[in-house]
């Protein structure tokens, strides 16, 4: 695109007469002095970044809209680059544009609108190399209208306004703005009837308008003018999967494979379809002949990029990962999400996150941008507007953009945000949203945790039976358990006057104070005094004394507290720890039984009630029922010090607390049950990996975090995972075990028969039949798996331990096999 000269402006009367007027002209010419620079050294995209922000202030300005269209067109934005130099036009009436708009139309199809441009280049009587030339573009394009008019049964001049208005309307498409295009399209309607283009267009400005069922009734209707409408097919599997069911959307995708493609653009949106519907290999058939044009004159750089990442994620779907990886590296820097893509592809992964393939679409794709906000935006005030309007906003947001489900289930298997995508999904609250989260809670992907809290979320909804047992996976078994539906609401119930409301406001934020608490019990004596029913009062004195190690004078204001409300929480969960502490556990039971039928609490009520739970199960002996209440309550309140401090020791004694617990129940069969317990987890595991080649992140998922704990011991070099997650656990491990030195720490204990173990396992390809690994050496099925507390002895042990050998079963064969990132480092290590 050539540059044109920037024409002398005429000095306006008023400028200079105000110093903001003045300063602002002066910061726009030294931006564009500094755009026209980066764009002539290469850096268009860096001239768009400084002059778009200028365009709130100087929109008046002619020269910030042409400088804006010449760097999109260096860019290679074509679309970009037409709207800069059509406001150019718009706002200066300078003639000289009609010749890079001409070109710049005919470049991205729009004919209709290039016919009238390259008309004005004759009538303004443009300096061009080859009038001629564009006689002869004339020429041909009112042939085009001609053709297009006789096919449609109209005249030229009609058919011409409507396919001007089309065009029109595929340019605000392109802009986002979708209430123009729905405008713009109608219009071509009234004038083309029904055929499909101007319909396909206004079908795609409805869907993201917020108008997902019109979009589809469009789409339907062209279909039902002409079944085999390459368009509409591919748009209605877009808008069908996206907010009903991809199963639904699939019954499209027979027809519309059997339809050839009629030019680029045809092929392109026939692919989408296929790429919305995981056809990997249909993706990359049909992008294999762009291949040779995507470098071509008549394809912008943003489309090659596009089509270069379509192309990327179809390779790595069907193991064409060496082209995957390249394609993605050179990607990065137009799509910034790419580099989990290919971090994922260098880790040996099925697809990034939990996924088990790579996704086209990111989820910043499926919504604008300007909706994604208005979600952000509505999300961030769940805390402040009333529960009943925010689920009324949440549910008229939710029917205009269903694919924000989609969205969230992308942050939860693909993007890495699981807790992110779990909290949109609740907030959500449509039966799509409660299906999302009931795939994913029950499902064996991730960590115990993150699915706890999507079933946890669910239980909000009411949407679990609360008699009818879940089937979950937890700690690497399927477990049927009860979960009862709890609603959280902060509200407040009582009804106190708004002195009585700031006087014990005022007690309790005394009681917080340093050196205050004297002052604190005279001001909760004297709201009691005016009026003896605030149960609030009662249970915050009970608190303070409590801390003073008054135990008698805390009971006494807790029972006073139960005596206005029997079933007030924060005084029942109390006494019941108090009973706990004293050992009388059937008496806390007791003491939390009317408690048992309530479906409604404050979350910090919540909060002591689980832990409260979680501590009677404990000394029961139920672990794992302590384990549910306490990550229960620290989901609803993550800084509940008191309940991290007892899930800590139950991840820390896990081993310990289960040997007392089966003491209990029957000492003398404890250890032949536990060995039987664990061999048939043993069992379990063997089967979880079924490749031969495994990479250290399936390998050590495998693990729970107490094993992971007892390796991290053994190969990381200087500590500091102590308290780390799982997940995160998992990612450190990796890392050690992926540096030379670290490895080289980890396996220096080994004895040379170990050594020698290696070595020959390294020389068949990583992996040994497990039955001729135990003939030779021996195996580890008599050992404690609790490796945090128990380091094996045997060679097998050994070598698990250390993560350097994990079993796995292919094709009916036990193995023993090496993570394949550790094949190459242990080769160079041991000679």
């Amino acid at each position: 695109m050539a540059k044109r000269k920037r024409k002398k402006q005429r000095k306006s009367p008023f400028s200079g007469i105000f110093p903001w007027q003045r300063n602002a002209d002066v910061d726009l010419q030294t931006a564009l002095a500094q755009a026209d620079d980066m764009i002539a050294a290469g850096n268009a995209q860096g001239a768009i970044a400084l002059l778009e922000p200028l365009l709130s202030i100087h929109s008046n300005q002619a020269d910030l809209h042409y400088y804006l269209g010449y760097a999109h067109a260096k860019a290679g934005d074509a679309w970009g680059a037409l709207s800069g130099y059509e406001w150019a036009l718009d706002l200066s009436k300078d003639s000289d544009y009609w010749l890079p708009l001409a070109a710049l139309y005919l470049q991205v199809e729009l004919r209709a609108s290039a016919l009238r441009a390259h008309r004005q280049v004759i009538k303004h009587r443009l300096d061009t190399p080859d009038m001629n030339e564009i006689r002869l573009i004339i020429e041909m394009l009112e042939v085009e209208v001609a053709e297009t008019a006789k096919q449609l049964n109209l005249s030229t001049k009609q058919t011409e306004q409507g396919l001007r208005f089309m065009e029109q309307g595929q340019q605000a498409l392109h802009g986002g703005e979708y209430k123009d295009c729905i405008k713009f399209n109608q219009k071509a309607i009234k004038l083309l009837g029904n055929w499909p283009p101007p319909r396909n267009n206004l079908s795609m400005a409805l869907f993201y308008n917020g108008q997902p069922q019109e979009a589809i009734d469009e789409s339907r209707q062209v279909l039902a003018n002409e079944a085999d409408n390459l368009q509409a097919l591919s748009n209605i599997i877009r808008y069908v999967a996206w907010t009903e069911s991809e199963d639904e959307a699939r019954a499209f995708w027979p027809q519309l494979r059997d339809i050839t493609p009629q030019g680029n653009s045809d092929r392109l949106k026939k692919m989408e379809a296929a790429a919305i519907l995981g056809e990997d290999e249909a993706v990359y058939e049909l992008l294999l002949p762009l291949e040779e044009a995507s470098a071509g004159p008549d394809r912008t750089s943003g489309s090659r990029h596009q089509t270069h990442l379509f192309m990327a994620i179809a390779e790595a779907n069907t193991n064409r990962q060496r082209s995957a990886k390249r394609r993605l590296k050179k990607l990065k820097k137009h799509f910034p999400w790419t580099g989990k893509l290919l971090s994922a592809l260098h880790s040996g992964k099925a697809g990034p996150g939990y996924s088990k393939r790579y996704p086209y679409f990111h989820s910043a794709e499926l919504l604008p941008r300007a909706r994604m906000e208005e979600f952000i935006a509505l999300f961030g005030k769940h805390d402040t507007m009333p529960e009943k309007k925010f689920r009324q906003k949440m549910g008229d947001f939710a029917a205009r953009f269903p694919q924000i489900v989609l969205a969230a289930e992308k942050f939860i298997w693909e993007e890495d945000q699981p807790e992110a995508g779990i909290g949109i999904l609740g907030a959500i609250g449509t039966p799509a949203a409660h299906a999302a989260l009931r795939r994913f809670g029950t499902s064996q992907t991730g960590d115990d945790q993150i699915r706890m809290q999507a079933i946890m979320e669910l239980s909000k909804t009411g949407k679990l039976s609360d008699d009818k047992p879940l089937r979950i996976w937890r700690e690497g078994k399927w477990e049927d358990i009860l979960i009862r539906a709890y609603e959280i609401n902060d509200e407040a119930d009582e009804d106190y006057t708004p002195e009585e409301w700031d006087m014990l406001e005022q007690a309790t934020e005394t009681s917080k104070r340093k050196g205050q608490v004297e002052k604190a019990i005279s001001l909760f004596q004297q709201l009691i005094a005016k009026n003896p029913n605030i149960k609030e009062a009662y249970n915050n004195l009970a608190t303070i004394y409590a801390k003073r190690s008054e135990s008698e004078k805390a009971k006494e204001m807790l029972y006073a507290a139960l005596e206005i409300d029997p079933l007030y929480v924060f005084p029942r969960a109390n006494l019941a720890n108090y009973l706990v502490s004293d050992g009388d556990i059937e008496g806390a039971e007791e003491m939390l039984k009317p408690l048992a039928d309530l479906t409604r609490f404050h979350s910090q009520e919540m909060s002591i009630y689980m832990y409260t739970q979680a501590r009677i199960a404990v000394e029961k002996g139920e672990l794992e029922q302590a384990r549910a209440a306490l990550k229960m309550a620290l989901d609803i309140n993550p800084d509940y010090e008191q309940a991290h401090n007892l899930l800590q020791h139950l991840e820390e004694n896990a081993e310990r607390l289960e040997m007392f617990s089966a003491v209990r129940k029957n000492f003398a069969s404890f250890q032949k049950q536990q060995q039987k317990r664990n061999q048939t987890k043993r069992a379990k595991l063997q089967t979880k990996l079924t490749t031969p080649k495994p990479t250290l992140t399936e390998a050590l998922s495998l693990y729970t975090k107490d094993s992971l704990t007892g390796m991290a011991r053994e190969v990381i070099m200087w500590g500091g995972w102590s308290g780390l997650r799982k997940a995160d656990l998992i990612q450190r491990i990796i890392e050690s075990l992926s540096d030379e030195d670290a490895l080289k720490y980890a396996i220096e204990p080994l004895t040379d028969k170990e050594r020698d173990a290696l070595r020959q396992i390294l020389a068949n390809d990583g992996k040994i039949s497990w039955a001729d690994f135990n003939a030779r050496y021996d195996n580890d099925l008599e050992e404690s798996p609790y490796w945090q507390f128990h380091v094996p002895d045997t060679m097998m042990g050994r070598l698990r331990l250390r993560g350097l050998l994990v079993e796995a079963t292919v094709d009916a064969n036990l193995l023993l096999v090496m993570p394949t990132e550790l094949r190459p480092l242990l080769t160079e290590i041991l000679g």
